[in-house]
């Protein structure tokens, strides 16, 4: 396994370009179709997101930790925050047939993702999102 990427910032949602850029990169230089680059990019500004909006209830001093790994045709990445955690059985994509605003970016998170799991850490501090995604090369 590869790490790729390994990036600590705040919660602040100036950051969030950087990210993307961040992650971009990493999904390009893996030879990932420029459709999949964005999906992946929208798939962690969304995540981060809600770690900024939810997690730190919109603190800006708030920790977060992106580190992207690859193993053979498989992208890894794992998001990491120190907010309070959160009972991962709550984490779960909503009833589409629900209307109403927002709250969609599990279902995002879900449509894109090969897999996807939320956890709290062993140590008991904060909250753990990792994801994979098969590489999706450009069609020749």
């Amino acid at each position: 396994m590869d790490t790729l990427l390994d990036l600590t910032f705040h919660s602040c949602p100036t950051r969030l370009k950087d990210v993307r850029r961040a992650v971009a990169e990493v999904a390009e230089g893996s030879g990932c179709s420029d459709s999949q680059v964005h999906k992946l990019k929208l798939v962690i500004d969304e995540a981060v997101s809600n770690i900024i909006r939810h997690g730190y209830g919109g603190q800006k001093d708030g920790e977060i930790r992106l580190r992207v790994t690859r193993q053979r045709d498989k992208l890894a990445f794992h998001l990491r925050d120190n907010a309070p955690p959160v009972d991962p059985a709550c984490i779960k994509p909503r009833d589409l047939s629900e209307c109403r605003p927002g709250g969609l970016g599990i279902n995002f998170i879900d449509s894109v993702m090969d897999e996807w799991s939320f956890s709290c850490p062993t140590d008991g501090s904060g909250n753990v999102l990792k994801m994979t995604k098969t590489i999706e090369r450009e069609p020749s």
